[in-house]
Protein backbone atom coordinates (compact mmCIF):
# COMPACT_ATOMS: atom_id res chain seq x y z
CA UNK A 1 0.00 0.00 0.00
CA UNK A 2 1.31 3.65 -0.56
CA UNK A 3 3.83 2.42 -3.34
CA UNK A 4 3.36 1.73 -7.23
CA UNK A 5 4.71 -0.99 -8.81
CA UNK A 6 7.50 0.17 -12.00
CA UNK A 7 8.92 -3.46 -12.97
CA UNK A 8 11.28 -5.47 -12.65
CA UNK A 9 15.62 -4.97 -11.99
CA UNK A 10 18.37 -7.70 -12.15
CA UNK A 11 20.07 -6.64 -8.99
CA UNK A 12 18.58 -6.32 -5.58
CA UNK A 13 18.01 -2.09 -5.51
CA UNK A 14 18.71 -1.54 -9.27
CA UNK A 15 16.44 0.13 -11.24
CA UNK A 16 13.87 -1.15 -13.41
CA UNK A 17 15.08 -2.58 -16.48
CA UNK A 18 11.84 -4.54 -17.33
CA UNK A 19 8.05 -3.01 -17.37
CA UNK A 20 5.58 -4.96 -16.03
CA UNK A 21 4.06 -7.78 -18.97
CA UNK A 22 6.86 -6.34 -20.89
CA UNK A 23 7.46 -9.30 -23.73
CA UNK A 24 11.34 -10.20 -23.20
CA UNK A 25 13.51 -12.33 -25.86
CA UNK A 26 16.96 -14.32 -25.29
CA UNK A 27 16.79 -13.66 -21.04
CA UNK A 28 19.46 -16.37 -20.62
CA UNK A 29 21.58 -17.80 -22.67
CA UNK A 30 23.20 -21.00 -20.38
CA UNK A 31 21.25 -23.99 -20.33
CA UNK A 32 18.91 -24.57 -17.47
CA UNK A 33 20.38 -21.56 -16.20
CA UNK A 34 18.07 -19.12 -13.49
CA UNK A 35 17.66 -15.57 -14.00
CA UNK A 36 16.19 -13.64 -11.03
CA UNK A 37 14.20 -10.69 -10.78
CA UNK A 38 13.97 -8.12 -8.57
CA UNK A 39 10.33 -6.21 -8.09
CA UNK A 40 11.13 -2.42 -8.29
CA UNK A 41 8.37 -0.05 -6.15
CA UNK A 42 8.14 3.53 -5.68
CA UNK A 43 6.43 5.81 -3.60
CA UNK A 44 2.89 6.60 -5.39
CA UNK A 45 2.56 10.25 -6.36
CA UNK A 46 -0.79 11.63 -6.69
CA UNK A 47 -1.17 14.38 -9.36
CA UNK A 48 -4.09 16.32 -8.55
CA UNK A 49 -6.12 18.01 -11.43
CA UNK A 50 -8.66 21.01 -10.55
CA UNK A 51 -12.08 21.24 -12.98
CA UNK A 52 -13.88 24.60 -12.51
CA UNK A 53 -17.55 24.45 -14.26
CA UNK A 54 -18.95 27.01 -15.40
CA UNK A 55 -16.55 29.43 -13.63
CA UNK A 56 -12.74 30.29 -13.82
CA UNK A 57 -10.07 28.05 -12.65
CA UNK A 58 -6.59 29.28 -11.78
CA UNK A 59 -4.95 26.49 -10.30
CA UNK A 60 -2.46 23.93 -12.08
CA UNK A 61 -1.63 20.38 -11.33
CA UNK A 62 -0.29 19.88 -7.75
CA UNK A 63 1.71 16.17 -6.69
CA UNK A 64 1.37 14.52 -3.19
CA UNK A 65 3.73 11.68 -2.74
CA UNK A 66 2.06 8.98 -0.37
CA UNK A 67 2.72 9.25 3.59
CA UNK A 68 3.20 13.12 3.05
CA UNK A 69 1.43 16.40 3.93
CA UNK A 70 -1.22 17.67 1.37
CA UNK A 71 -0.40 21.58 0.80
CA UNK A 72 -2.34 24.51 -0.74
CA UNK A 73 0.50 27.23 -0.58
CA UNK A 74 -0.39 29.30 -3.72
CA UNK A 75 -3.55 28.29 -4.73
CA UNK A 76 -6.59 30.48 -5.37
CA UNK A 77 -9.94 30.27 -4.99
CA UNK A 78 -11.75 29.44 -8.56
CA UNK A 79 -14.87 32.28 -9.04
CA UNK A 80 -18.19 32.18 -10.53
CA UNK A 81 -20.99 34.62 -11.16
CA UNK A 82 -23.96 34.70 -9.04
CA UNK A 83 -22.33 31.73 -6.95
CA UNK A 84 -19.81 31.48 -3.56
CA UNK A 85 -16.69 29.22 -3.74
CA UNK A 86 -17.51 26.10 -1.41
CA UNK A 87 -14.43 23.80 -2.23
CA UNK A 88 -13.29 20.95 -3.67
CA UNK A 89 -14.71 17.82 -3.50
CA UNK A 90 -13.58 14.59 -5.15
CA UNK A 91 -16.89 14.15 -7.30
CA UNK A 92 -19.29 16.77 -8.70
CA UNK A 93 -22.09 16.02 -5.71
CA UNK A 94 -21.85 17.81 -2.33
CA UNK A 95 -21.99 14.45 -0.24
CA UNK A 96 -18.62 13.25 -1.58
CA UNK A 97 -15.25 14.08 -0.18
CA UNK A 98 -14.15 17.76 0.65
CA UNK A 99 -10.41 17.59 0.09
CA UNK A 100 -10.13 21.62 0.49
CA UNK A 101 -12.72 23.80 2.11
CA UNK A 102 -14.14 27.77 0.63
CA UNK A 103 -11.25 28.65 1.92
CA UNK A 104 -8.53 26.37 0.69
CA UNK A 105 -7.82 24.97 3.86
CA UNK A 106 -6.72 21.20 3.91
CA UNK A 107 -9.66 19.49 4.92
CA UNK A 108 -8.31 15.71 4.30
CA UNK A 109 -6.89 15.15 7.56
CA UNK A 110 -3.44 13.25 7.71
CA UNK A 111 -1.02 12.55 5.89
CA UNK A 112 -1.91 11.50 2.55
CA UNK A 113 -3.19 7.80 2.02
CA UNK A 114 -4.61 7.63 -1.02
CA UNK A 115 -2.90 5.24 -3.53
CA UNK A 116 -3.65 6.86 -6.75
CA UNK A 117 -1.58 8.07 -9.58
CA UNK A 118 -4.49 10.68 -11.00
CA UNK A 119 -7.26 12.48 -8.95
CA UNK A 120 -9.79 15.25 -10.30
CA UNK A 121 -10.95 17.34 -7.72
CA UNK A 122 -14.10 19.63 -8.77
CA UNK A 123 -15.15 23.16 -7.69
CA UNK A 124 -18.27 22.98 -5.30
CA UNK A 125 -20.47 26.24 -5.54
CA UNK A 126 -23.43 27.98 -3.37
CA UNK A 127 -25.59 30.39 -5.10
CA UNK A 128 -25.24 33.85 -4.07
CA UNK A 129 -28.14 34.67 -1.63
CA UNK A 130 -29.89 38.61 -2.22
CA UNK A 131 -32.53 40.96 -1.72
CA UNK A 132 -34.62 42.70 -4.07
CA UNK A 133 -35.38 46.26 -2.71
CA UNK A 134 -38.78 47.75 -4.16
CA UNK A 135 -38.25 52.16 -3.68
CA UNK A 136 -41.18 54.24 -5.20
CA UNK A 137 -39.96 57.70 -5.05
CA UNK A 138 -38.30 58.05 -2.26
CA UNK A 139 -40.15 55.70 -0.47
CA UNK A 140 -39.43 52.00 0.36
CA UNK A 141 -42.23 50.07 -1.23
CA UNK A 142 -40.84 46.22 0.41
CA UNK A 143 -38.83 43.43 -0.50
CA UNK A 144 -38.11 39.98 -1.46
CA UNK A 145 -35.72 37.09 -1.03
CA UNK A 146 -33.87 35.94 -4.11
CA UNK A 147 -31.11 33.49 -4.71
CA UNK A 148 -29.58 33.38 -7.80
CA UNK A 149 -30.31 30.99 -10.40
CA UNK A 150 -33.43 30.16 -9.18
CA UNK A 151 -36.84 31.58 -10.92
CA UNK A 152 -38.89 34.01 -9.44
CA UNK A 153 -41.86 36.67 -10.29
CA UNK A 154 -40.86 40.54 -8.98
CA UNK A 155 -43.80 41.56 -6.96
CA UNK A 156 -46.36 43.42 -8.60
CA UNK A 157 -46.57 47.04 -7.87
CA UNK A 158 -50.36 46.71 -6.74
CA UNK A 159 -49.35 44.69 -4.11
CA UNK A 160 -46.64 46.57 -2.81
CA UNK A 161 -49.60 49.37 -2.80
CA UNK A 162 -47.61 51.63 -5.56
CA UNK A 163 -50.06 53.72 -7.31
CA UNK A 164 -49.17 56.43 -10.40
CA UNK A 165 -49.78 59.78 -10.02
CA UNK A 166 -52.01 61.20 -11.70
CA UNK A 167 -51.75 61.04 -15.58
CA UNK A 168 -48.86 58.72 -15.32
CA UNK A 169 -49.18 54.83 -15.46
CA UNK A 170 -47.12 52.22 -13.99
CA UNK A 171 -44.11 51.30 -16.40
CA UNK A 172 -42.24 48.44 -14.65
CA UNK A 173 -39.19 48.95 -12.75
CA UNK A 174 -35.68 50.58 -13.22
CA UNK A 175 -32.34 49.85 -11.70
CA UNK A 176 -31.02 52.76 -11.07
CA UNK A 177 -32.91 56.14 -9.23
CA UNK A 178 -32.92 58.22 -11.68
CA UNK A 179 -33.78 55.65 -14.82
CA UNK A 180 -35.83 57.04 -17.01
CA UNK A 181 -36.81 53.90 -18.37
CA UNK A 182 -38.05 50.95 -17.17
CA UNK A 183 -35.42 47.60 -17.16
CA UNK A 184 -38.07 45.27 -15.49
CA UNK A 185 -42.10 44.50 -16.29
CA UNK A 186 -44.67 44.31 -13.55
CA UNK A 187 -44.19 40.60 -12.23
CA UNK A 188 -41.73 39.50 -14.49
CA UNK A 189 -39.90 36.07 -14.06
CA UNK A 190 -36.25 36.39 -13.37
CA UNK A 191 -34.99 33.19 -14.51
CA UNK A 192 -31.02 33.45 -13.26
CA UNK A 193 -30.72 37.10 -11.30
CA UNK A 194 -31.13 41.02 -11.89
CA UNK A 195 -28.71 42.04 -14.40
CA UNK A 196 -30.31 44.24 -16.64
CA UNK A 197 -29.13 48.34 -15.80
CA UNK A 198 -31.13 51.18 -17.08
Amino acid sequence: VGHTFVGWALSENGEAVYGDGAEILDLCATNGGNVTLYAVWQSTVTVITFLTEKGTEYNSPISVAYGERLSSDGMIAPVRTGYLFAGYRTERNFSYELIFDAALNVAYTGIWDKNVSKLTLYSYWIPVSYTVVYVNGQTEAGRQSAVYGQAFDLLSASSLGVTAPKGYHFAGWSALPSGQSAAYADEQTIAEALTKIN
